[in-house]
């Protein structure tokens, strides 16, 4: 289960500020909902997914990065949607 997000670790936000700082008010809320998920998604690690180096084995950190990868994948694929042309979001469907 992915813990909550830790909006410090990602280097494109405001020092220990909240991620809605980055975010344009008078935009979609869909969107900036959408851009906040993407942010989250992008910033796990595998210690989000219950990993623990003491106790855990070679299985569940293989387990917790695999997690993690899907997690930043699914980052990427909500941002690479969102920045694309409404045009071009229309030739999708």
């Amino acid at each position: 289960m992915l813990m909550r997000p830790q909006w410090s670790k990602h280097p494109s936000l405001i020092s220990g500020g909240c991620p809605l700082q980055m975010f344009n008010p008078k935009k979609n809320i869909m969107e900036q909902e959408l851009r906040m998920l993407s942010v989250w998604l992008k910033s796990a690690d595998k210690y989000d997914f219950g990993y623990d180096s003491t106790y855990s084995g070679i299985l569940e950190e293989k387990i917790a990065q695999s997690q993690q990868e899907v997690c930043h994948k699914i980052g990427e694929y909500i941002e690479e949607i969102l920045e694309m042309k409404k045009k071009d979001t229309r030739d999708c469907i």
